[in-house]
């Protein structure tokens, strides 16, 4: 039993499990935690500890708790968070788009501001022959009826107050669509400039999008670059560029350099 509790695969599977269950509740046990893995308090607790180095978690008497960095505030907090690097990041993002290029609009208040500021550049009569691919329900009703494009929102299912939209049906999807450029949404980087996010639904749909995309850029404000998530969505080297609010520390802008990943500062 030692052998299989030790597995890497099996360690990572128990590991993931316990995040979501954090991130459900709040706060775990390790008495319940190995009651639910049917292994032994000692066991749990070496996750916790290799988890709390990671930054994943953060250790209390008896259990766990999710921490600071890890927490994740609702969307009507993500709002009220730094709308002024979010705007700056949005009209840097829409400056990338050309007339007849098609553009995936991912999840998130930062990917909603770009596609406000594309909107202003389509009232404006600067672009047209844009085809927009929408994730997100709110990003589609921000583009919606703007001239010179046209509005396309992926099949799936709405689960969650950002109006996410996930599910085979989206995936499969993005198969069968070309993408100059997707806008991502993800909310961490790790050490080697990887995207991590929180919602595994959520990650394959940016996974496909990133195979149907010529150019996938993660749209994201510097406080991504000191917070942690559970899922990682794709390795820097797969990003075409990071349009943030500001630089990088310089460990991270190196290892964003050395997978030839652009760092574009709006």
């Amino acid at each position: 039993m030692s052998e299989i509790l030790h597995d890497p695969d099996v360690m990572g599977e128990r590991r993931e499990r316990i995040l979501s269950a954090l991130q459900d509740a709040g706060f775990v046990t390790i008495d319940g935690l190995a009651q639910r893995f049917g292994c032994s308090a000692q066991t749990v607790r070496r996750d916790l500890i290799a988890m709390e180095q990671q930054g994943l978690l953060k250790r209390f008497h008896g259990g766990a708790g999710l921490a600071e960095t890890v927490a994740r505030p609702s969307y009507s907090a993500k709002q009220e968070i730094n709308p002024a690097g979010k705007g700056a990041i949005g009209r840097a993002a829409a400056e990338v788009v050309r007339d007849g290029e098609t553009v995936l609009f991912d999840v998130g208040t930062t990917v909603e501001a770009a596609a406000t500021a594309l909107r202003a550049r389509l009232d404006d009569g600067r672009l047209s022959d844009v085809r927009g691919i929408c994730v997100a329900l709110n990003a589609a009703m921000i583009l919606a009826g703007a001239p010179g494009i046209t509005v396309e929102v992926l099949p799936g299912e709405v689960n969650t107050p950002d109006g996410a939209i996930t599910g085979a049906a989206a995936v499969s999807a993005l198969r069968d669509i070309r993408l100059d450029h997707a806008f991502l949404g993800v909310s961490a980087f790790d050490a080697e400039g990887a995207a991590w996010d929180f919602d595994s639904a959520k990650v394959a749909v940016k996974r496909a999008a990133i195979d149907a995309a010529k150019d996938a850029w993660a749209l994201a404000d510097a406080g991504k670059f000191s917070r942690t998530a559970g899922r990682r969505v794709c390795g820097a080297r797969q990003l075409r560029g990071i349009i943030t609010d500001r630089a990088p520390q310089a460990d991270l802008a190196e290892a964003f350099e050395l997978a030839e990943c652009a760092v574009v500062v709006g």
